[in-house]
């Protein structure tokens, strides 16, 4: 089995989902506001919340590094009150 280096999402929405093609392991959330206002952002494993309701200052970048577990059954998904960037990268097993 190889470990991949693997983007698991990258997005500028306020709702996005993605499945994993197989285990791997989330290690890297990148949630990037460019607006003139706050906004919330929120991240799910599964249903499960991963990153809270978080608040994202107006034009900044907040950066979360994780050790999250998933596999190819679970479903990503990351919402916003407002139109952010979600980038979310680690590593897959192939």
């Amino acid at each position: 089995m190889a470990i991949t280096p693997s983007v698991f999402l990258r997005t500028s929405t306020t709702s996005a989902t993605y499945s994993p093609p197989s285990t791997g392991i989330i290690t890297n959330i990148v949630v990037s506001n460019s607006s003139g206002s706050s906004a919330t952002a929120t991240i799910t494993v599964s249903g499960i919340p991963v990153l809270g309701t978080v608040s994202v200052a107006a034009n900044t970048t907040a950066f979360f590094d994780i050790k999250q577990v998933v596999n190819a059954a679970s479903t990503i998904a990351v919402s916003s009150s407002a139109t952010l960037n979600f980038h979310i990268s680690g590593v897959l097993y192939v």
